[in-house]
């Protein structure tokens, strides 16, 4: 029988979890380092809108590590 393109994402995804989790330690690190630096630069200077977008990217990338965790708990694997 044929698997599905969620069940094969979430075996993958249940297979890697820990990857994920090690991603979100670290995503969670930088974002807090993110945060710190931006009352060091210059409001409106290049570097406060690269530590915006930094911050957004972060924010991003654990969304997505969280929702695979997510994903791949409800289909138990």
């Amino acid at each position: 029988m044929e698997r599905s393109f969620a069940e094969e994402l979430a075996r993958e995804i249940g297979a890697y979890r820990h990857y994920f989790v090690l991603g979100i330690a670290f995503s969670i690190v930088f974002l807090l380092l993110s945060v710190v630096s931006l009352t060091v630069v210059a409001t409106g200077s290049g570097a406060y809108y690269i530590t915006i977008v930094n911050i957004g990217t972060l924010v991003l990338v654990i969304g997505l590590c969280c929702g695979g965790i997510l994903i791949a708990k409800r289909r138990g694997r």
